[in-house]
Parts: structure tokens; C-alpha cells; sequence
């Protein structure tokens, strides 16, 4: 992988860029508006300890400063009254701009980030089609449904591929695709290393087929 970032950016702009996937990022969550506004939530978390900043052009969006507990284990967390999702995943929602008359399918779906966050946008209306081909991912969709509170939705456990066998018209689909990975460097430094170009090649062979799928 390394070698490939050499090959494309050169050494100074690939030390550059491994140096940067070394910062860690502040967490940041998504306020699911289905059961709780901002400033309540905001309120809340700052009574157990947290500093929340808010994200520009997301207004049900938080980057927590600082917190005195774990995100994921709060009540308010259990309550499904936000999701922690960072902010490029939340826009792949917000442009699909889901509405409550839609009918939309995620060919990707879990663990769910996307797929609550639309159907949070779409206000539990409409029809939510969510895919996913493997079948050891469907519990935790369907966990993070429920906690999120998300009713609209439909789940397929299917090879999106075939999703013509389906005959279901879509308003809109959002597709994100099997890939590398390499955007969670942060997380696991490993994956610097253990992708090869074979993998980059059989991804984006996958990649294409639930392309022409969706279209």
C-alpha cells in the first residue's frame, strides 16, 4: 500500500500523508432526531462531563472535545439518542437527501451508520431497503435499528448484486461499496501494510458489478 501511495504522491507527500493518518481525530456523534433535539442532548452530555463543538453544516452533528466517559456506554447511547458516526459518513446521507416519500435502498447496509441516519431523514416514513451479503452483519443492523428507533425499513440478506431479482423501483439508492479501508488508518495502522494490489484489484472488480447493479 505503501508503495502505491509512493508511486502516486511521491515520498515527501506519502511521509506527509502517513504522518497525518497518525493524528487521532476527535469523536463525533450524530443527535438522532427521532427522539431527542440537540440542545437537549447537548445538555445532557455536558452533565455527565462532555464538551460537545458543533459541526458546521451538520446541525444534529457534535465533535466531543472532551468526556469523562465511554461514548458508547452511556444511557443516552443505549437510549439510541445519538450515533457515533464520523463526519464523511454522515454526509453520504445528508447529499442523498432522503425525504418521507421516498423509497430508498442502501445495497451496503451494515452495521447501520448510514441506514439510521436515512431513516431518521426520511422521519420513519416511506420504505428503507437495506442490503447486506453477509449474514453475520445483519444482528448488528438490526440492533442498531431498534436502538436507533428506526421502523420504516426492510432487510435483505442477499448479494446486492441481484438486486434486479428484487423488481423494487428505488427514488434513490446510496451504494457504499467494499473498499480498502485505508480511510481507518487512524483506527488500525496495520492496514498501511496488509493491503496488496490484488486486493485494491479484486475490490474494484466488486466495486463495478454493484455499480451496473444500482444503475
Amino acid at each position: 500500500m505503501i508503495e502505491r501511495y509512493i508511486q502516486f504522491l511521491g515520498i515527501d507527500e506519502t511521509v506527509n500523508l502517513l504522518k497525518a493518518n497518525e493524528i487521532p481525530l476527535k469523536p463525533t456523534i450524530r443527535v438522532n432526531t427521532l427522539k431527542i433535539n440537540s440542545s437537549e442532548l447537548n445538555k445532557r452530555l455536558r452533565k455527565k462531563g462532555f464538551e460537545l463543538e458543533p459541526i458546521e453544516m451538520i446541525p444534529y452533528g457534535f465533535k466531543v472535545i472532551k468526556g469523562t466517559h465511554n461514548l458508547g456506554s452511556t444511557h443516552e447511547f443505549l437510549q439510541g439518542y445519538y450515533y457515533l458516526q464520523n463526519i464523511a459518513s454522515m454526509f453520504s446521507a445528508i447529499i442523498l437527501d432522503p425525504k418521507p416519500t421516498d423509497i430508498i435502498i442502501d445495497m451496503c447496509a451494515a452495521p447501520g451508520s448510514k441506514s439510521t441516519h436515512i431513516g431518521q431523514l426520511m422521519e420513519n416514513k416511506g420504505t428503507l431497503i437495506l442490503i447486506d451479503k453477509n449474514k453475520n452483519r445483519i444482528p448488528a443492523l438490526e440492533t442498531n435499528l431498534r436502538r436507533m428507533g428506526i421502523s420504516n425499513a426492510l432487510i435483505f440478506n442477499m448479494d446486492a448484486v441481484n438486486l434486479n431479482k428484487l423488481n423494487i423501483k428505488a427514488d434513490k439508492i446510496l451504494l457504499d461499496a467494499p473498499c480498502t479501508g485505508e480511510g481507518l488508518i487512524r483506527q488500525d495502522p496495520n492496514r498501511k501494510k496488509s493491503r496488496k494490489m490484488k486486493d485494491i484489484e479484486k475490490l474494484a472488480l466488486i466495486q463495478k458489478k454493484l455499480l451496473h447493479a444500482g444503475l
